[in-house]
């Protein structure tokens, strides 16, 4: 019974050793060197560096170097899977490359995405190995290898007249598009806040008046006069009228408002209110064994 369970044990464990084998490390900031084997000196790190980001720039492709210890398993298929997890070169001409050394058993593998094989093909690829490569890493002098590899590729990259929509250009950095659009939004929103800044709010002075009716003419008590004349209206009476026994003498100041009455709102009151990147897909390859 305990034999059984160390056969099951040790075949479990033999299963997971392509599984660390396989695994794939973090992109170094750099993006374009990731020297995981420390073979290479930082001069030429840095010329690498500048090198690709001239070449990103202009075309959307650049060449990846990743060096490593030792790879298990198929270098190729390793190679493959480190080219689409990091999305090497742009996603839309696909136009990057990956060159990986393993160091441990000297070898190497180049992947070349879709959209550069019609300029890297396998005979150039391979010619270009053979000739810039493939001695000089054998001699591990890596520096040597890996930078004359590259500039032969990046050549190569520069030469297909490869345009990138999504460049960094134009305001500040922003390409062209970006730029419009972030404009328009800015105008809208200015124009929103000065809309809200001139509209009345409710409680302000700019309130509007609600205007009551106003209230009807005043209408003394009709006093009696003389009777009429002969005619049909009878004549006018031009002498002094007589005031009512009730009444007396009509008073001087202004007229008195009936109770149910409301005066009109003077001018000046207010008696109312207002009711609101990267590419995933590899073309060619190879390995140097």
């Amino acid at each position: 019974m305990i034999k059984k369970i160390g056969v099951v044990l040790l075949a479990f464990l033999l299963c997971l050793v392509p599984i660390f084998a396989l695994s794939i490390p973090k992109q170094d900031s750099s993006i374009y060197v990731n020297d995981y084997a420390e073979v290479l000196s930082e001069d030429t790190k840095q010329s690498l560096i500048s090198l690709n980001e001239t070449c990103d720039y202009k075309t959307g492709g650049y060449v990846v170097i990743a060096t490593f210890d030792f790879v298990e398993g198929d270098l190729y298929d390793y190679a493959y899977q480190v080219f689409n997890k990091w999305g090497i070169g742009d996603s839309k001409n696909n136009n990057g490359v990956l060159l990986l050394l393993d160091i441990g058993n000297e070898n190497c593998a180049w992947i070349i995405g879709t959209g550069l094989e019609s300029q890297l093909t396998e005979s150039r690829c391979q010619s270009i190995i053979d000739t810039y490569f493939k001695d000089d890493f054998l001699d591990k002098k890596y520096d040597q290898a890996v930078m004359n590899t590259t500039k032969q590729f990046v050549k190569v990259i520069q030469s297909g007249n490869f345009t990138v929509d999504d460049q960094e250009s134009g305001f500040l950095g922003f390409d062209f598009m970006k730029t419009i659009i972030i404009g328009v939004v800015i105008f809208i929103v200015i124009i929103a806040v000065i809309a809200a800044v001139a509209s009345p709010s409710k409680g302000g002075s700019s309130r509007r008046r609600y205007h009551r009716s106003p209230p009807p003419p005043y209408h003394h008590p009709r006093r009696p006069g003389p009777p009429p004349g002969p005619g049909r209206f009878g004549p006018t009476h031009s002498g002094p009228r007589m005031s009512s026994p009730r009444s007396g003498p009509r008073p001087s100041g202004p007229r008195p408002s009936s109770g149910s009455m409301r005066s009109r709102p003077s001018a000046g009151g207010s008696a109312g209110g207002i009711h609101h990147s990267g590419g995933r897909s590899r073309g060619s390859g190879g390995t140097l064994k």
